[in-house]
C-alpha cells in the first residue's frame, strides 16, 4: 500500500480548503503557515466550545463554526458554500474526527469528482474507540 502524506503542497493548487475540529487546529495552523501568501485559503474549523485557541503568532486565520461533533450535514452545507469561492486548482485538507474524515473524503471524491491527489485526510481520533483499539 502506498503511504500517503499529509503535507502542504504549495505548488499543487491555487486555493486550499482546511477542514477540521479543534483537535486538528494546531496541525492546520502549521500547514497554513507554510503556504505562500498568494495562495487562497478557505476554512471550516468547528467546535461545540465557545473558545478556540489562536495560532502561535496570536492570529486567527481560520473561520470558526459552532457545531456539534460529527455534524457532517452542517459541514457539507458549509463546504458547498465555499467551493464556488475557490479559484484555480484546488486542494482540501481534512483532519480530526475519523467519521468526518471518511464522510468528507467520500463526498469530495464521489460527489464532487475531485481527484484523490486533491484530497488529504488525517483522522486523529475516533470517539467509538478507546486507547489502541
Amino acid at each position: 500500500m502506498e503511504k500517503r502524506e499529509f503535507l502542504i503542497r504549495p505548488n499543487r493548487a491555487d486555493s486550499y480548503l482546511m477542514i477540521g475540529d479543534v483537535s486538528a487546529l494546531s496541525h492546520l495552523y502549521m500547514l497554513n503557515r507554510h503556504l505562500p501568501e498568494d495562495k487562497q485559503v478557505e476554512s471550516i474549523i468547528y467546535s461545540d466550545l465557545n473558545h478556540v485557541f489562536e495560532d502561535i503568532d496570536g492570529s486567527n486565520p481560520f473561520n470558526f463554526y459552532n457545531l456539534k461533533p460529527n455534524a457532517i450535514a452542517d459541514i457539507l452545507k458549509l463546504v458547498n458554500d465555499m467551493i464556488p469561492k475557490m479559484k484555480g486548482n484546488r486542494m482540501v485538507y481534512i483532519a480530526g474526527d475519523s467519521r468526518v474524515c471518511v464522510a468528507l473524503n467520500s463526498y469530495f471524491k464521489n460527489e464532487l469528482q475531485w481527484n484523490t491527489k486533491q484530497i488529504k485526510t488525517k483522522p486523529f481520533w475516533n470517539p467509538d474507540k478507546k486507547g489502541l483499539e
